[in-house]
């Protein structure tokens, strides 16, 4: 069997979990393969996302590791929240250490 090179990558993506950098033929190998399909869209292996505790488990992803990714990742969604809300309402992001106007 021919192993890539690359290092396995675990993403969610619209409600389902994609598993990039694993050839189409050594998805036998990896943890839960019965749920994983094969998504030539992206040349990937996709599931939904209600797998993800039991491959989490599997694969041996503690909770420590997921809290450190999470409150990166809420970080950084909270800022393009804030970035599209200004920019739906047409006001310009204020510069970080700007103190707060009266209509704070």
């Amino acid at each position: 069997m021919t192993k890539s090179n690359k290092q396995i990558s675990l993403s969610f993506a619209r409600g389902t979990l994609l598993l990039t950098n694993v050839l189409r033929k050594e998805l036998p190998d990896i943890v839960a393969s019965s749920v994983w399909r094969w998504d030539s869209r992206v040349g990937a292996w996709r599931c939904d996302a209600i797998h993800y505790a039991a491959i989490r488990k599997a694969l041996g992803i503690t909770q420590e590791e997921i809290g450190t990714v999470l409150s990166i990742v809420m970080a950084v969604s909270s800022g393009r929240v804030m970035m599209q809300f200004n920019e739906a309402s047409g006001e310009k992001p204020s510069p970080p250490n700007e103190k707060c106007s009266e209509t704070c």
